[in-house]
């Protein structure tokens, strides 16, 4: 497979700041902008890689992503951080270590693992590199590489163009926030009347009508409401969370996948970096 020729700008950098005495630089890509396909090209070359992601999902689309580079899984690991976090004593000391969705990389568990292997080198990759609570990542990490925004991708036709549309039916600016995120149980009052129910409905079939969507709603409660009104309207659809059963959620995002499934609400589930994976047919 071959990079494109900004990724291939990216891993050069990246380089050069290893050469420069820089251990752990981060790399802020947009969503969509093939980091996954970054982080292959920098394990086809280290024969000692540990790749840190904190989702199942996650963990699955890396797996299937490196082997279909044509990686050799042999000399590249790839490890939930709450699972490695436990038995760090039992895991060989890697030469490289990425992590992926980077701005999660200053939780305990994370700077945990970051100290055990202190003279490792590593690599982040995110979106998104500040804390919802405004932190930085100057912590974990020594420099930052940039690389295209989203308007310059789409304009190089790497990225696909986009219409935004957004409802004026809530006031936001009356929702407190906590550690810079708004307040769900607020959130969900908020969004919670049959109006704003109703427009959810109205608009998916006046602007997506027959196609897939994905719903992300800010509590359980919620998603469950939403999928509920899509299915009264004959529109297939399901929820799912955090306290869905882990085989009960692979098999409606199984059917997502496969088309089965139109509207597939959520509870920060489908989130980061799974857009590939859950395009339907």
């Amino acid at each position: 497979m071959l990079l494109r020729d900004y990724q291939e700008n990216i891993v050069e950098r990246l380089t050069q700041a290893f050469n420069d005495g820089f251990k752990a630089p981060c790399v802020v890509s947009p969503c969509g902008s093939g980091k996954t396909v970054m982080m292959c090209e920098l394990a086809k070359n280290n024969k000692n890689t540990l790749i840190l992601l904190h989702r199942k999902e996650l963990k699955e689309q890396m797996e299937n992503t490196l082997e279909n580079y044509g990686i050799n899984m042999d000399t590249v690991r790839v490890e939930m951080i709450q699972t490695l976090v436990r038995r760090l004593s039992k895991t060989e000391k890697p030469t490289l270590i990425m992590t992926d969705e980077n701005h999660h990389s200053l939780a305990t568990s994370y700077i945990k693992v970051y100290d055990y292997f202190n003279d490792v080198r590593r690599i982040g990759f995110t979106a998104t590199p500040i804390r919802l609570n405004g932190d930085g990542l100057i912590q974990t990490n020594d420099c930052l590489i940039q690389g295209l925004t989203v308007q310059e991708l789409i304009e190089k036709n790497n990225l696909s163009p986009f219409k935004y549309y957004g409802s004026p039916l809530v006031d936001l600016s009356t929702i407190k926030k906590s550690r810079g995120d708004f307040n769900t149980t607020e959130v969900e009052t908020a969004l919670g009347t049959n109006e704003v129910h109703g427009r959810i409905i109205e608009h998916y079939l006046k602007f997506a009508k027959g196609t897939q969507a994905i719903c992300y709603c800010p509590t359980v409660a919620y998603s469950e409401k939403i999928a509920e009104e899509f299915a009264m309207h004959g529109i297939s659809s399901a929820n799912i969370s955090g306290n869905t059963p882990s085989d009960k959620r692979d098999n409606i995002i199984s059917n997502f996948k496969n088309g089965t499934i139109s509207i597939l609400c959520n509870v920060d589930i489908v989130s980061e970096g799974q857009y590939r994976d859950l395009r339907g047919k």
